[in-house]
């Protein structure tokens, strides 16, 4: 199976840096959108993100950064989503060539704002037909991928064929790459972890410990896992490393920027103050809000992002909802 030779990323952030260090690693020429005019000149000089992974040195002979998402759009065979969800819209406004007929993966783990998930939204706004669309995902941290410690990806897509050569891009000695119909329950889970894990933080911050912790984390599994059942109707083994581990990894690892918002929170810190302590976004601040509605118009229930809800965007006291919440359980 051959593989995409030019390869269009759109983001300057960490994970956008590791997938354009991969892509052309794998011999891809890259061509790499970079809004930002003053990161996009450090990395024409330097060969390196002026602000993520700085250490990585990028491979300029194989990699070209430009502002221009139109020359990109119309030059690379597939783009590559790595941006913060609510900055979508605005890195497309741009964007004046039709790309009906683009493939497009996205490897974005947040919600569209006033849409919904991102394969929906291009569908809709940019008439992406679905069997063009895919994520990527799994337990996969941009600092980890860096380094090349082993990690394992899922390309959830319709169709298959186009998985395959996306699976041949990202291939490599510490990549490997699975294949799943699953392209809903996936980008599901890509959304929910990051609000579970802001909830594990919380529980960190007010000092309960791993026993609880562990048991509250059970809870989160399976709300999430009710939650895709009813909203996935292609849903694969919910225990698989791109369901399970992505929850797991987010949950617990100290590269998790949302469980480091959790856990200020839960410490004492504001909302509004731990979300300025943050020098990158938490994306399940944002899903939070937006999922509340929608498990709610959907009858869905699922206690524990409504506990996040209640604290991230109604001030409400995490210990009283916590509490609340245990005493339902005992």
């Amino acid at each position: 199976m051959s593989k995409f030779s030019k390869v269009g990323v759109i983001g300057s952030g960490s994970w956008a840096t590791a997938l354009v260090k991969i892509f052309s690693e794998n011999d891809a020429e890259v061509l790499w959108f970079v809004k930002n005019p003053r990161v996009l000149k450090f990395i024409k000089k330097n060969g390196k993100n002026p602000k993520y992974l700085t250490n990585i040195k990028l491979d300029l002979e194989k990699i070209s950064v430009y502002n221009d998402i139109n020359f990109i759009a119309n030059n690379c065979e597939v783009f590559i989503l790595a941006i913060p969800s609510q900055y979508l819209e605005e890195s497309f406004s741009g964007l004046s060539v039709a790309i009906s007929k683009k493939i497009i993966f996205s490897g974005i783990k947040g919600i569209v704002p006033e849409h919904f998930l991102v394969t929906e939204y291009l569908n809709k706004k940019y008439k992406v037909p679905i069997n063009q669309l895919g994520v990527i995902s799994g337990p996969c941290h941009a600092e980890e991928v860096a380094i090349k410690k082993l990690s394992f990806l899922t390309l959830g897509c319709t169709e298959l064929k186009i998985g395959k050569k996306i699976k041949e891009n990202l291939t490599c000695s510490y990549i490997s790459v699975e294949l799943s119909e699953d392209r809903i329950g996936i980008e599901l889970t890509g959304i929910l972890k990051n609000i579970y894990s802001i909830a594990i933080g919380m529980v960190n911050g007010l000092g309960y410990g791993d026993n609880f912790t562990s048991t509250f984390f059970s809870f989160c599994y399976q709300e999430m896992k009710n939650i895709i059942h009813v909203m996935s109707e292609n849903y694969g083994d919910i225990n698989e490393s791109v369901y399970l581990g992505d929850l797991l990894v987010t949950s617990y690892s100290s590269f998790s920027r949302n469980r480091k918002l959790g856990i200020m929170i839960g410490e004492g810190l504001s909302v509004s103050a731990a979300k300025n302590k943050m020098t990158m976004i938490a994306e399940g601040y944002y899903s939070s809000k937006f999922f509340k509605n929608k498990i709610t118009s959907a009858s869905i229930d699922a206690p524990i992002i409504n506990l996040v809800y209640k604290v991230l965007h109604e001030e409400k006291s995490l210990k009283v909802y916590l509490q609340n919440f245990i005493d339902q359980k005992i």
